[in-house]
């Protein structure tokens, strides 16, 4: 008896194509097909909301929900965030809102920097310099409500080079992440903003970070 088969996604490397799958019985396949960006053209800008170019670049406002990070602009213009060990709701606000089911893609172009070190025993270890590792750094929506998106993507999973770049580099963030629906949560046809969630660390752990970001763009 042939079994059921469930594709929920496919990801390639130069671009995300989702699609769902099942087995209708026999030998019958039905293919449905909920978004395609793998066109080979680039990605449409349909909002830029943040890019280090920009002649108001520096009179972006960001902000860290729990207070912890702290925000500054470099000579060129990019944002710079430091992340101590302390946990952050990192929220990066849209010009305006929109329905982030229109969009395909936001673009996130950024790369990580800094140092570590642990303890064990009251003994503090050496620092070692970030030279990528699995963050489990989680990306959200936010609507116009400040209600987070239900659906999110961690940002290990979606980087092209499987964690926090530690180079200038470019993450695509699939945005039918963002779009489901659930009680409690933000409503995706009012997006207004993207949130990166940065885990708090034990006292044992602490850690000196910076985050750079050259842009942010919503894209079709």
């Amino acid at each position: 008896m042939t079994k059921p088969i469930h594709i929920s996604a496919i990801r390639r490397t130069a671009a995300v194509a989702t699609a769902a799958a099942c087995l209708l019985g026999g030998n019958a396949l039905a293919l449905t097909v909920i978004k395609d960006v793998n066109s080979g053209k680039p990605p449409k800008e349909l909002m830029v909301v943040f890019d280090k170019t920009s002649k108001d670049a520096k009179s972006f406002k960001p902000v860290d929900r729990k207070g912890n990070a702290q925000f500054s602009f470099a000579d060129d213009g990019a944002l710079q965030i430091k992340i101590t060990r302390l946990g952050s709701e990192l929220v990066f606000p849209f010009p305006q809102e929109m329905d982030i089911a229109k969009a395909n893609l936001i673009l996130f172009t950024t790369k990580l920097e800094g140092q570590f070190r642990t303890s064990w025993q009251g003994n503090w270890g050496q620092w070692q310099p970030y030279a990528g590792s699995k963050m489990w750094w989680g990306a959200f929506v936010v609507d116009a409500d400040g209600q987070r998106s239900a659906g999110y993507a961690n940002l290990d999973a979606v980087s092209p080079d499987g964690f926090f770049p530690t180079e200038m580099k470019t993450i695509s963030i699939p945005a039918m992440f963002f779009t489901r629906k659930a009680e409690g949560f933000g409503d995706p046809a009012r997006t207004a903003a993207l949130m990166i969630i940065v885990g708090e660390q034990r006292d044992t752990y602490e850690r000196e970070f910076t985050i750079t970001i050259d842009r942010i763009v919503v894209a079709e």
